[in-house]
């Protein structure tokens, strides 16, 4: 192949390079599992906060909270066996950050939140949703 053939060639390749750059349209995240220790974070993203909260409405102030109401489950610790959580409508969990097998979105009361489905644990809670 001649020099010119070669220049022409890259200078193409170059140009069709410049149309290729990828811009997020909004910012779901993916959930990532790490292996061997099992490293796992699960939140809810910015993008399935501000969806949740389109999908409810605003929530109205309720007042004041009463003394150690929401001390009664919390992040990381497993839901106490009297809450009975359920899952969230089907067409708001398709539009929102998917989640690896065994982990589901619930709502107890009126919060939101990620539990895995076999040890209860809660990794993220949104309080007062609705």
């Amino acid at each position: 192949m001649s020099t010119r053939a070669m220049l022409l060639t890259l200078s193409l390749f170059l140009l069709g390079l410049q149309g290729c750059t990828i811009y997020p349209t909004h910012t779901r995240a993916a959930v990532s599992v790490h292996e061997p220790n099992m490293h796992l974070k699960l939140v809810f993203t910015d993008y399935d906060r501000r969806y949740i909260q389109s999908f409810y409405g605003h929530r109205k102030p309720y007042g004041k909270v009463p003394p150690g109401h929401y001390k009664r489950y919390s992040r990381h610790k497993p839901l106490p066996s009297q809450y009975r959580p359920v899952p969230i409508p089907r067409e708001l969990d398709r539009r929102l950050t998917p989640l690896p097998a065994g982990y589901i979105r619930v709502m107890i009361g009126n919060d939101l939140a990620i539990m895995n489905t076999r040890t209860r644990v809660l990794y993220d809670i949104i309080w007062q949703i609705r």
